[in-house]
């Protein structure tokens, strides 16, 4: 059984921690699909955003993960739902 939480969007990949430079918004993203979440925000199905859409929302050019900047080289831990915890 793996440590890392799984997307529970598509139960395919893990999730992982990024910051968008351009606004400064700590995010969870799953690859696999393009969802994600607000870093603030529990990882479920009830509260995932759609990636791209999220970055037009914010107008920032979605070019498909460039933009980012890694957080940290693993993925977000079962028991760790937040940085800021």
């Amino acid at each position: 059984m793996t440590n890392y939480k799984i997307c529970p969007i598509c139960e395919s990949d893990c999730i992982y921690y990024y910051t968008i430079p351009q606004n400064k918004q700590s995010v969870k993203i799953c690859w696999e699909c393009d969802s994600m979440w607000l870093n603030q925000e529990k990882v479920g199905i009830e509260n995932s955003l759609d990636y791209a859409t999220y970055l037009t929302q914010q107008e920032i050019s979605p070019t498909w993960g460039s933009e980012l900047k890694n957080i940290y080289e693993f993925p977000v831990f079962l028991d760790d739902e937040s940085l800021n915890n």
